[in-house]
């Protein structure tokens, strides 16, 4: 299995969904995966081996090729000669290494010239790459190829029944493991480009929607984390083959970790007597950001006492805190940046409604998380989360007019509020990670047995 976020090193659902899923299908099968980075010491359960690069960087001898130009892509070759200032998410982190002519030297410490010159990335550097906990930044690209090439070395001289990607970032490298070993490829899909971008996003010189195109068209079987999704893939990505594609949701796991933070009854401090509206999520086009501004805008024309709470950072953060102080908004909004889960499970427990405008919305793990806390919810119908939640409001993401009307019901409305919270718990109570990754290893042996008769 190849993941980029893994629990607890997370900056969304990814890497709590590939971690969750992971634990439960070691129960089944004989589990490894690699991902970049894991901070040190990290807790994780044994019954899954797990190799993190910038951990394995230290003890096994790896050398990276670091010239594009001179590697060996497979299909993937003419995709990657693509410049490195790239983000799925876009929040600029500082550059932890690049190496890619003598020019750039004197960035690195002073034996970098020769190791530059020898045009490799030793087990020094491999580190020194994936030290950051930041998973993204602007040189992801570069990031994705020292991923594929480093996952081709670790797994030399090892056998596979088969490979499990997440998402874009470890699709080149699965891809190329997949022609390496000549065994299946299953592609879990979180999030597509066109989520993060919108249609726009659809074109050859997008190195991003190339990569997904080209690795689901690779990929025996492809996984959507919703039928909402699985449309996307039709829509915007009309060569992949929709009888290999299978959805399988996301679930939570009540009693465990932060989990079960979240729903255990706690003693919340005496507050100040103000509803609060909750945000949690990445502040970029693909949450929505402009439509919980709009639709905060239309609550507190007629409730100037409703708190909006957001919770997260993005490329358009800034553009967010300034729009709300431009529109007079700043007494009615506390934007907090980035929260570790603990204190996000104890906001949970203060809010009077959860809001999720999303654009384009996969799924939507928060939605779960606030479900479980007992918390209302007012969610996009664009995400995959609205599949599987009857008891929340839902409208079309552009349809502000209606989000008001919908959060402006559950805080004047107690009882309806705690009608639809219960109900909404008991819905969540039922679905675990097992019950998804059941439905993983029917796939499994389903492509197990169609290679063993092939």
């Amino acid at each position: 299995m190849l993941g980029w976020e893994f629990f607890p090193a997370i900056s969304g659902g990814l890497g709590q969904a590939t971690y969750q899923l992971a634990k439960s299908l070691s129960k089944y099968a004989d589990l490894t995966v690699i991902v970049p980075y894991l901070p040190e010491p990290v807790n994780l359960p044994a019954s899954f081996e797990t190799l993190a690069l910038n951990h394995v960087a230290a003890t096994m001898p790896i050398e990276v090729p670091i010239s594009r130009k001179g590697a060996d892509y497979g299909i993937f070759a003419e995709v990657m000669l693509v410049a490195t200032e790239l983000s799925p998410y876009p929040v600029p982190i500082r550059r932890t290494v690049m190496i890619e002519s003598e020019a750039s030297a004197e960035l690195l410490p002073s034996d970098a010239a020769t190791q530059a010159k020898e045009d490799t990335l030793s087990s020094y550097w491999l580190k020194e790459l994936f030290a950051s906990e930041e998973p993204y930044g602007e040189n992801v690209i570069e990031k994705v190829h020292v991923f594929t090439q480093a996952v081709l070395q670790l797994t030399e001289g090892r056998t596979f029944d088969l490979i499990h990607s997440h998402d874009w970032l470890t699709m080149q490298a699965a891809v190329a493991l997949k022609e390496k070993l000549g065994v299946p490829l299953v592609a879990h899909i979180h999030s597509l480009e066109t989520d993060r971008c919108g249609p726009d996003a659809c074109h050859a010189n997008n190195p991003v929607y190339r990569i997904e195109y080209i690795g689901m068209t690779a990929a025996d079987i492809v996984i959507p984390v919703s039928h909402y999704t699985k449309n996307c893939i039709a829509s915007y990505y009309p060569g992949v083959d929709g009888s290999k594609i299978h959805v399988v949701y996301n679930a939570i796991n009540p009693n465990e970790g932060i989990m079960e933070a979240v729903s255990a009854p706690v003693t919340i401090p005496k507050m100040p007597k103000r509803k609060i509206v909750l945000f949690v999520g990445r502040v970029t086009y693909q949450k929505g950001p402009e439509f919980l501004l709009e639709t905060a805008e239309k609550i507190i024309a007629q409730d100037p006492e409703v708190i909006f709470v957001v919770v997260g950072t993005g490329d358009l953060y800034y553009w967010l805190a300034s729009e709300v102080a431009k529109r007079g908004m700043g007494a009615n909004f506390i934007l907090t940046g980035f929260l570790s889960p603990e204190r996000v499970a104890s906001l949970m427990h203060t809010a009077s409604v959860y809001f999720m405008p999303s654009a384009s919305e996969p799924f939507g793990l928060s939605a779960l998380e606030a479900g479980l806390a007992g918390v209302p919810s007012v969610i996009s119908a664009q995400s995959g989360v609205a599949e599987v939640l009857e008891f929340v409001l839902k409208a079309n993401h552009w349809d502000t007019d209606r989000f008001a009307r919908y959060i402006l019901a559950l805080l004047n409305n107690p009882a309806l509020a705690q009608v639809l919270s219960e109900e909404n718990r008991r819905t969540i109570g039922k679905m675990s990670w097992d019950d998804a990754a059941m439905q993983v290893m029917a796939l499994y042996r389903y492509l197990l047995r169609k290679n063993k008769q092939a």
